[in-house]
């Protein structure tokens, strides 16, 4: 009786622990561009306490704002490079666009595995890319 009680305890404990592997949130940044919408600034992965409620928190435990400097594509990361110039090199590099010209950067989160949903945030500046390059951008209104 005390052997099948053990066994009993370790598949539930090993099943429990299974299922904390998979409790876990991402934030990115993505670009549309008909017919597609790129990732372009992988922001990374944070556990969170269950998938079921997990989406204010993942929300805020990321900081998709204090990551790009309240989404300013012109501030600079730790490397010295403007947030811009690396969406534009990822963007020629990983997609081979080169030109991309007037569009906003959204936020985007994904929840244990589960869609991408739309954050509501938006860079503060359109996005130009030349061969690469993070440009001014030049619109008429």
């Amino acid at each position: 009786m005390k052997v099948l009680f053990s066994l009993f305890s370790l598949v539930a404990l090993s099943t429990a622990l299974g299922q904390r592997e998979d409790v876990w949130c991402r934030c990115a940044l993505m670009v549309d561009s008909d017919p597609m919408l790129y990732m372009v600034y992988d922001l990374g992965e944070a556990f969170i306490e269950a998938c079921n409620t997990g989406r204010k928190h993942c929300f805020l435990s990321l900081q998709i704002r204090a990551a790009t400097n309240e989404m300013d594509l012109w501030s600079h990361d730790d490397s010295g490079f403007t947030i811009g110039s690396n969406i534009c090199q990822y963007l020629f590099s990983s997609y081979n666009v080169d030109q991309f010209n007037n569009k906003y950067v959204h936020g985007y989160y994904q929840v244990c595995g589960g869609p991408w949903e739309y954050t509501f945030q938006d860079s503060q500046q359109m996005l130009c890319c030349n061969m690469g390059i993070h440009e001014h951008c030049i619109t008429r209104n």
